[in-house]
This record gives structure tokens, sequence and C-alpha cells, in this order.
């Protein structure tokens, strides 16, 4: 016995000014520690990809940034060797690794505040895209944080979820 396709009605597209709806209705599935599936749906903006892009671009630079300053204040501003301030150059820029950059962040100021400084900017990247949600808490920088807290990876997911419907055009389980 044959499978029925399931049918979805579809608009033509008449021209690019049409565009996209200007906000759109994004369900995540978190898994608690159980294993039971929980939803929820937050209301996003349909951003641009270049302008998500650049969202994504500025929390990666803070990110950096911020380990970048742990480790100068970790090393200090002097050689270890000579004891000379030392002189940025491309190269010495280049030496510090990114994975050097987070440990001596997490050596100056401990793996609890890494943390509570990764919710903190993954929930103000949220923010920038999110609207709404079907919680009845309201939707707010600790709200998320809290809600990271007790889901941990659900600002990661939301991120992800939202740059595939962005960045790819998938939403849930469309293709």
């Amino acid at each position: 016995m044959a499978t029925k396709e399931k049918t979805v009605s579809v608009t033509n597209l008449k021209s690019l000014g049409e565009g996209q709806a200007p906000t759109f209705k994004l369900p995540i599935v978190l898994t608690k520690l159980d294993g039971k599936k929980v939803r929820l749906t937050f209301t996003c903006k349909a951003l641009r990809k270049t302008e998500w892009a650049a969202l994504r671009d500025e929390r990666q630079r803070a990110v950096f940034e911020s380990l970048k300053e742990s480790q100068a204040t970790s090393q200090g501003d002097r050689d270890p060797e000579t004891g000379e301030e030392d002189a940025e150059t491309p190269e010495t820029a280049e030496a510090a690794s990114y994975l050097d950059t987070a440990i001596a962040n997490i050596a100056t100021h401990g793996m609890e505040a890494s943390i509570r400084d990764a919710m903190a900017k993954d929930a103000a990247l949220v923010l920038q895209f999110a609207t709404a949600w079907s919680l009845t808490d309201e939707l707010s920088a600790d709200n998320l944080a809290d809600l990271e807290q007790k889901f941990g990876g659900s600002l990661a997911k939301v991120c992800a979820d939202y740059d595939r419907a962005i960045v790819q055009g998938r939403l849930g389980n469309s293709d």
C-alpha cells in the first residue's frame, strides 16, 4: 500500500519585493535529563543572512576579545624571560591559540565565571532575534540564562536552529 504524500499549499512568488514574513515561529525541542522531550517555541525576527552573520561575528569577536583580555591579565604585559614589555607583532598575536586563550581565561577567572560570561553572551545574542517565546515567563536575558542552567546547551540549540532557518531556509523538519 503506497503512502500518500502530505500536500502543502504553495503560493507563487511574484517578486523579490514580497520578501519574507517579518517574524516566524521557531520550535525548539529540548531533552530533559530523564530523556523526555519538551518543546518551546520562539517568535523570531526574519533577519537577512548578512544581518545574522554580522551578529554571529560580533558575538565571536566579543568572546575572543574577553579571552584575550584574560590571557593578557594572566601573563601580564611583560616578557617572562626578559622582564621587558611585550611588543605585539603579527607573529606573536597569532602564536596565542584560541585554546591557550580559553585555558588562560579559566585559569584566571575560573570555570563558573567563564560559564556565566558565555551564558550572558548567548542570551544577548538570542535577544537580538527572538521577540517572544511560548513560556509564561518573560523573555529576558536572566530567564534565557535560567533556561540554559536547567537545559544545558539550550541556547546553542536555539542559535543553531535559527541559523538553519535563516542560512539554509530549513525550519523544523522541513527540507
